[in-house]
């Protein structure tokens, strides 16, 4: 048992052993130390998808979104139709405020997982920040009940509005889009 031991002891960490040493720095807000370890596995475990988000995440966090985006940018070089990565892209878009590439990479995240609902809610999200209400309360409609459907289209215009968003014109949704949204 003693050899057995041994032996695990002098093979190098896996990316799952790494990764959740990564999860437990981040838990502890250990950003610096968490940062480290996530880029090691990058380096060393390129196909380890999840430290790709998580990196990104921590980027995010401390308002480094350009970085973030270059973080995923690089995780899809490994797969570049991963869902999960292309919609973490476009939240780092969306935080950009550049809504039109946001959208896409929300549109190719749904492509890639259909029966995923939060990626069309995305699409919807990014839809009714371009001044976009109709198809946004049309996508909003696929995923949550009617009444919340236009409460959703009815916050995204405030937003939207309040934003000066790149499509908005000023126009508030139609009446259809509105009724039952107060």
């Amino acid at each position: 048992m003693d050899a057995a031991f041994q032996d695990g002891a002098n093979r190098p960490p896996t990316a799952r052993t790494l990764y959740s040493l990564a999860r437990i720095l981040a838990a502890q807000g250990r950003d610096q130390e968490c940062t480290a370890v996530l880029r090691r596995i990058i380096r060393e475990h390129p196909e380890f998808l999840p430290a790709y988000g998580d990196l990104a995440e921590l980027e995010i966090r401390n308002d480094r979104i350009s970085r973030a985006v270059q973080v995923l940018l690089l995780g899809l070089r490994q797969r570049p139709t991963d869902p999960v990565l292309l919609n973490n892209l476009g939240m780092c878009y969306f935080f950009q405020h550049d809504y039109s590439k946001a959208l896409l990479m929300f549109t190719r995240a749904a492509a890639g997982a259909p029966e995923d609902a939060r990626y069309r809610a995305n699409m919807a999200m990014a839809l009714g920040m371009m001044g976009r209400y109709e198809e946004s309360l049309s996508l909003y409609r696929q995923v949550v009940p009617e009444e919340e459907a236009r409460k959703n289209v009815a916050i995204v215009y405030g937003a939207a509005n309040a934003a000066g968003a790149g499509g908005h014109d000023g126009k508030s949704p139609n009446a259809e889009v509105q009724q039952g949204a107060e």
